[in-house]
Parts: C-alpha cells; sequence; structure tokens
C-alpha cells in the first residue's frame, strides 16, 4: 500500500516484495526484468507545477538493453518517464512531450544509488547520490497532467517518448523507498 495517500499497489506479473535487499525500512521491491512491474491507480496533476521523483536503485548487471524504471503518461503524452538506456550508459528522465535528460551514468553494481529527477518553476535537474548530474528547462507551460483515461503509476516499466511511444522493457533489480 501506498503509504502517504493509502492507494492499493497490485502486482503485475510477479514483481514482489523482498525483506533480504533494502536501503532503508524493511523491504525493497524486487523485479525479474522480464515483465513484471508495479501499477498504483493514482492521479498525479502537478500541471505546470514544480515536483520531485526520487527513489533508491539497485541493479545487478549491464544487460545492454535499455530498462524502465517507471512511467506515468496519457495518450497526449502528458506525464514524466525514467529510464536506462542507450545500451544502460545513460539514466533519462523527461517531462512527457519536451526533450529530456541524459546523461551518462555507471552504478555500482550491487549497491543502492539515490536517484532524483526535480521540476522546480522551468528547470528540471537528474540527480544520483546527491549530485546534479544533468540540468534542463522545460517551458513554463509544459505541463505534467494525465487525463482521467490514464490514472496509473507503473514502476519497473518504462517507454522511450522520442518518436513517439516505444516500450523499454522491464527493471531489473531492486527499488527501494519511492517517493513522488
Amino acid at each position: 500500500t501506498d503509504s502517504a495517500e493509502g492507494n492499493t499497489v497490485t502486482s503485475v506479473n510477479g514483481a514482489k516484495t523482498v525483506t533480504g535487499t533494502k536501503e532503508f525500512g524493511t523491504a525493497s521491491a524486487e523485479f525479474d526484468g522480464s515483465n513484471d512491474y508495479l501499477s498504483i491507480p493514482i492521479d498525479l496533476d502537478f500541471g505546470t507545477g514544480d515536483f520531485t521523483i526520487e527513489f533508491w536503485m539497485s541493479e545487478d548487471t549491464d544487460t545492454g538493453n535499455p530498462r524502465g524504471i517507471m512511467i506515468y503518461k496519457s495518450a497526449s503524452d502528458n506525464g514524466f518517464g525514467l529510464w536506462r538506456g542507450d545500451g544502460d550508459t545513460k539514466l533519462q528522465a523527461r517531462v512527457m512531450g519536451v526533450d529530456g535528460l541524459a546523461e551518462d551514468y555507471t552504478g555500482s553494481i550491487g549497491a543502492f544509488s539515490h536517484v532524483a529527477f526535480v521540476r522546480n518553476g522551468t528547470a528540471t535537474a537528474l540527480y544520483v547520490d546527491g549530485s546534479s548530474i544533468k540540468t534542463g528547462t522545460v517551458s513554463a507551460s509544459d505541463s505534467m497532467n494525465a487525463p482521467p483515461s490514464r490514472t496509473s503509476l507503473e514502476i519497473g516499466r518504462g517507454y522511450n517518448v522520442s518518436g513517439g511511444w516505444q516500450d523499454l522493457g522491464y527493471y531489473n533489480w531492486y527499488l527501494d523507498e519511492i517517493r513522488i
């Protein structure tokens, strides 16, 4: 269950909670990278306002394939996405419909890293372990609203929005302490 809002978190195709590997608290979410993810029915109506999305991530190996971390999108490209791409060398984030942030990032295999994606006015930034790795700007009118037709956050799954929606596949290993 989502601790702040009381939303029900649904495991799709076997995403699970494990207690043996975690950064904080009592457990983390484990993903096998094949087809499992978490789905949360939620209306994240940030509009053009400020937001922070943060979590701890741990990966086992570089697969050479893009992997989705989380996605919240609508048919009209509003929302946000975070993923690993370009042969696993890039950590990427995007306010939908807007050029996103992408930067080389190599984490320590098996260790947790803190990731934050921030929008403050028209400035966006991607942080890893407290250090900014990439900054950008968005228009003051770039919105992060999702219409009633799309009101779920998918964690462990992602899409690339440049050149049309492309399924990026599924995250492999652990995510912990996700906050939006």
